[in-house]
């Protein structure tokens, strides 16, 4: 589907890690154990982004840091993620990860190659974490999950006790303030200014107070350190240490910016978008209406979405299957026979027209201290594809489930026409021009403030002739 979480808004400004290890006395294979696994489970539930050519250059820049490592235990690679919020992060290993999000924030090769440079020291120092912290759903809404996913699909299972969003825990102060500084000085080993850390670090908070409506606040609860002093931290260590005059990977403004042109910013189409609750996937042309006010969520394994007091969710995947929906559903009822000795209710069975389809749907009931858990699911083809619909509720649901299901149908004219690529793409400015003129002359999807945030400059900078400056164009994704 798509790797995009509209349980939450913009969020990371540091730079994080995804598993928790428990420091240095581990063998390395453990190291690459824990990240190939864990590797995978980024692919499953973020997703990979296909930009070949912004993608080629963030490798090149990983690898030219990893040469001043000296010798090293791991193989480093490095990904873009398909993730809109700015962020980047380690596995165990030698997995490096950028998220687009943070790409098209970029304004220099040197603010990219600090960002890499630090996520390399992460993995290199072996650091630890606390542990996944998770928006766990109700705990009675995960119990039946792992009933009905060994049945016959364990798959299934996994789904519905995963969050969402997978929160990644962050480091300790003392572990950021170590990758920042062995990471600055990798940096500047390898030709990079180590003070554009800091620039990168300021705007993607300045970034994350714009699109929040709130100021980054100085907790002594947050495991990562408060970004002002981070920034003064780097900034006091930059001008200590000496840059290597090696040349860089982009001779210039231009030739860097080429290489981030055409990233998405925001939703990626081709994993599906929401408007408002609509779910529209324009490659497999399908739409679905999730119930009003309900919180939606999309990843590259499954779309759904649960009601605002967390009493019930509806999740749709695709299946593994060739089977048609009525030989599926029959596997999945003699499945429950066999191994649960679970006898559904004629009553709990039924056709539903979806699209013009028949949908073969089930309903099951399983009590779990002391209140009673329904799970409806629905099997029906998307062209030749195999879906599989799931609501679990507390019994208040089963209309709107069924109501959902009911929703799925091909696009329309107008459904196609609310799906739509914004992409990054590089302009040049006229003599005198305001942002908010730039922005007005060449349809810019970012408002001025944040077009002059993401730009490394400020929002009253009166623009140059020619001056490169990038912005959000919102292309049709239907020609």
């Amino acid at each position: 589907m798509i790797k995009t979480n509209r349980l939450q808004t913009f969020f990371v400004l540091a730079f994080l890690c995804v598993y928790a290890m428990s420091g240095f006395a581990q063998n390395t294979d453990l190291d690459k154990k824990l990240g190939a696994e864990n590797a995978a489970a980024v692919e499953q539930s973020m997703g990979l982004y296909d930009a070949p050519k912004t993608l080629q250059f963030v490798d090149a820049i990983g690898q030219r840091l990893v040469k001043n490592l000296g010798d090293q235990p791991f193989k480093y690679r490095f990904h873009l993620v398909d993730m809109e919020e700015p962020n980047a992060f380690a596995l165990p290993g030698g997995y490096i990860y950028v998220s687009r999000g943070l790409v098209v924030l970029a304004n220099t090769e040197d603010e990219l190659a600090d960002v890499i440079s630090h996520e390399i020291i992460h993995v290199n120092r072996r650091h630890s974490v606390k542990g996944m912290k998770r928006n766990i759903l109700p705990n009675i809404l995960k119990v039946p999950g792992n009933i009905v996913g060994s049945v016959i699909n364990s798959d299934l299972g996994n789904i519905i006790n995963t969050p969402f969003e997978m929160t990644i825990a962050g480091y300790g102060r003392k572990q950021e303030k170590e990758a920042d500084e062995y990471g600055i000085q990798l940096a500047a080993k390898t030709g990079y200014e180590p003070q554009q850390l800091a620039i990168i670090l300021r705007n993607l908070s300045t970034s994350l107070e714009h699109q929040t409506g709130e100021a980054e606040k100085k907790s002594y609860l947050n495991d990562h350190p408060f970004t002002p002093k981070r920034v003064e931290y780097i900034n006091e260590k930059s001008e200590e240490i000496q840059v290597s005059k090696a040349a860089p990977i982009t001779q210039n403004k231009a030739e860097f910016l080429a290489k981030l042109d055409g990233v998405h910013f925001g939703e990626n189409p081709k994993q599906g978008v929401f408007a408002g609750t609509k779910f529209i996937h324009p490659d497999m042309n399908f739409v679905i209406d999730f119930p009003e006010k309900w919180l939606t969520s999309n990843s590259p394994r499954v779309v759904g979405a649960v009601d605002e007091n967390q009493q019930g969710m509806i999740l749709l995947q695709a299946e593994e299957s060739n089977d048609s929906p009525e030989v599926y559903a029959q596997k999945f009822e003699n499945a429950l026979k066999e191994k649960y000795k679970m006898e559904l209710d004629p009553k709990a069975k039924k056709t539903l027209d979806i699209n013009g389809q028949k949908g073969y749907m089930i309903t099951m009931a399983m009590e779990d201290k002391g209140q009673v858990v329904f799970i409806n699911m629905v099997w029906f083809k998307i062209g030749n594809q195999l879906m599989r619909l799931v609501g679990m509720d507390y019994g208040n649901f089963k209309d709107a489930f069924i109501n959902c299901a009911q929703s799925i149908k091909s696009l329309s004219s107008s459904d196609k026409g609310l799906v739509k690529n914004r992409v990054l793409r590089v302009v040049k400015a006229k003599e005198g021009e305001s942002f908010e003129a730039l922005g007005k002359r060449l349809n810019n999807y970012w408002d001025p403030k944040f077009t002059a945030i993401a730009n490394g400059l400020e929002e009253n900078t009166k623009l140059k002739e020619g001056d490169l400056i990038k912005i959000i164009a919102e292309e049709p994704y239907f020609k």
